[in-house]
């Protein structure tokens, strides 16, 4: 039978407590459980204190939560906690240089050209260009514009990509600009 080790004292409480993680992997806080006492025992920890930490524990434990589900929720999370925080400049320079040179994961890779056309591919649907439909936007004084690049559209007319095509996809104006696509 599998055993999961389980924190007695959470991670996340064990920082609040006493500040840094010194200590939390310690055998004195370190159980073992079975599958399902380590579910059992988040979901009793979520009811009773409400930590999104063990919410999220019980979830994934149980199968009713995938590991990209998790981690979004991890990003949510913590990306709330950290709106409005400036990084230091110090700290900006150690983020920079963690992924700088040999300690960036892709250095020394070589792509074949397969690769490097599917990543050219990726790229540019990320831009907006689609290759067999062209976007129709009609502006505020009924003028028709038709572009198969929506990006330089919005860049010469100060507007947001993110506006106009959310404009097309809830059938709704943006700005004044109405937006359809049709085939070439």
């Amino acid at each position: 039978m599998e055993h999961h080790k389980h924190h007695i004292i959470p991670k996340h409480e064990w920082k609040e407590r006493f500040g840094s993680l010194d200590g939390v992997d310690s055998q004195d806080n370190i159980c073992y459980l079975t599958l399902e006492q380590h579910i059992w025992a988040h979901k009793w920890l979520y009811e009773k204190y409400k930590r999104w930490e063990d919410k999220c524990a019980y979830l994934f434990l149980s199968g009713r939560m995938s590991k990209q589900e998790l981690y979004r929720e991890w990003g949510r999370v913590l990306g709330k906690n950290n709106r409005g925080k400036k990084h230091t400049e110090a700290h900006r320079e150690a983020l920079s240089k963690r992924s700088f040179g040999e300690n960036n994961p892709n250095y020394g890779n070589k792509y074949s050209d397969e690769s490097r056309l599917k990543i050219s591919l990726s790229r540019r649907k990320r831009s907006h260009v689609v290759q067999n439909k062209i976007w129709v936007i009609v502006d505020p004084q009924n003028s028709v514009t038709r572009t198969k690049n929506i990006s330089e559209f919005c860049r010469t007319n100060g507007l947001k990509t993110s506006g106009i095509s959310w404009a097309y996809h809830k059938n709704k104006s943006y700005k004044g600009y109405w937006v359809t696509r049709e085939e070439l």
